[in-house]
């Protein structure tokens, strides 16, 4: 099984730093690594209705400012150990009190999300499918693949090599390819700007279902303008992400994210490649690849050459790797054990039914507690592990 987004596979939004957001709205869930500035925002309305005070539709980890808008399913939550509150107005929908609540990361490293993040996407832009190829007619971009698993490619996004393929001036884009095949969209250059284009698949406007097996990977923008819809998920590790009044339909993992974007909630359903490694020497490295693309204009040939890991380094990964699974079950199981009381409260007709209910709950509970200790030691082992902000993408 993919890793994929690491721990924020069920995420609508992951902001490392900064979000920023003005009438707008997220159909999922969002997790913001810094600060949350809403005026009327909303969150949520694709979720399931939660109760319970362990469900949350938005996270901020350090400071929360917001005013008005609603989470329409679940909880509003702040870092116990780094966020303030300047302001909330929220509406929460689902009748937990004492919003927004505390909470605890526990064995989640914030670090680790964004390291895995930042690298992998340098990887998958780099990642050698079977050959594909892309041509320009007018301002219509067709991307075809052909490989049923995987199909990627790489686009000059600031046409800094003058290849014709500028995406600022793309009003059209047809990925040609194989059904639910996975398609990575890598678009390099330091300042974006996406302009409105329509996006087709096999020559048909594009659909959300399809989009869930779309990437769109900016692996080293510093600055992104979103002018249009984009179908997709949208990775940009580095980037500060301005948006007008648009949609995305996928998952969305942003540096920093500004101004009025509406995110509809459309999980990845594609397979990625999981060729990055955390090294010793806290750099990102992948394996060596080499990617040809042609236009109808003229070819461009980009090489990236970077370090094998060790099997030390593999080792790591595959240990942190263990360690966000094992996150994954255990929310599996305080899931299960929150409706097992639910249950028991509406079926339940003596006390002593409900004490016994409660107390193997509890002592579930404390085994999942000290498991937590020990997934938060594997995890702090690595703590010099991560990979540095630095990127570099060798073109020719």
């Amino acid at each position: 099984m993919a890793l994929n987004f690491y721990t924020m596979n069920d995420e609508n939004i992951f902001v490392f730093n900064n979000h920023t957001q003005t009438n707008a709205s997220a159909t999922g869930s969002v997790w913001v690594g810094g600060n949350a500035l809403y005026n009327n925002y909303s969150v949520g309305a694709d979720l399931p209705l939660q109760t319970q005070n362990f469900y949350f539709a938005l996270r901020v980890t350090k400071d929360m400012n917001i005013t008005g808008g609603t989470n329409f399913t679940q909880n509003s939550g702040r870092e116990q150990a780094t966020s303030t509150l300047t302001k909330y107005t929220m509406t929460n929908s689902n009748g937990v009190p004492n919003q927004p609540l505390l909470y605890q990361f526990g064995s989640y490293s914030l670090e680790a999300m964004i390291s895995y993040l930042q690298c992998s996407s340098i990887a998958w832009a780099n990642y050698e499918s079977l050959p594909t190829t892309q041509s320009i007619n007018g301002t219509t971009l067709t991307l075809n693949g052909t490989d049923p698993n995987i199909n990627t490619f790489l686009i000059d996004g600031s046409n800094v090599n003058n290849s014709g393929l500028n995406i600022s001036n793309i009003t059209s884009v047809n990925i040609v390819a194989p059904n639910n095949s996975t398609i990575v969209i890598s678009v390099y250059g330091n300042n974006i700007t996406l302009n409105n284009f329509t996006t087709l698949f096999n020559g048909i406007p594009i659909t959300k279902a399809v989009a869930a097996y779309v990437l769109w990977n900016f692996p080293d923008a510093t600055n992104v303008l979103i002018n249009s819809d984009i179908y997709g998920s949208f990775l940009a590790p580095y980037a500060t992400v301005n948006t007008n009044p648009k949609k995305v339909y996928g998952t969305i993992l942003v540096n920093n994210l500004n101004g009025s974007l509406n995110a509809v909630n459309n999980i990845f359903k594609g397979s990625l490649p999981e060729i990055y490694n955390p090294s010793t020497a806290g750099s990102c490295i992948s394996f060596t690849t080499t990617t040809t693309t042609t236009t109808t204009t003229t070819t461009t040939t980009t090489t990236t050459t970077t370090d094998v890991p060790s099997p030390r380094t593999k080792a790591v990964s595959d240990i942190i790797a263990s360690v966000a699974l094992e996150q994954t079950a255990l929310a599996h199981i305080l899931n299960a054990e929150g409706e097992k009381i639910q249950k028991t409260l509406t079926i339940s007709k003596t006390n002593k039914e409900l004490l016994a209910v409660n107390k193997s709950v509890q002592t579930m509970v404390n085994s999942i507690t000290r498991l937590e200790t020990v997934l938060q030691g594997k995890l702090e082992l690595f703590n010099s592990c991560l990979c540095n902000n630095t990127i570099k993408l060798v073109k020719k």
